[in-house]
């Protein structure tokens, strides 16, 4: 008798806190990019001990916000 195995692609949305911060000399598209490279490296990091892995990322939204100066 044989045994049947599958591999299943699922579509998630996932919302990852980054934990870096950014100060006003960065512009935009930094924050963007390095929260981006955060975010994605944090998701690969927790399926690492799984039978999942990161296959593609078609797109990452982000919502900024910014601390008042004390």
């Amino acid at each position: 008798m044989s045994k049947a195995t599958a591999t299943v692609k699922v579509r998630l949305v996932v919302e990852v806190k980054v934990k870096s911060a950014w100060g006003d000399d960065c512009t935009v598209g930094q924050v963007q990019a390095q929260g981006t490279r955060e975010a994605i490296a944090t998701v690969t990091r927790l399926l690492t001990d799984s039978a999942a892995s990161v296959v593609q990322v078609d797109a990452c939204a982000m919502t900024l916000s910014r601390e008042p100066a004390r």
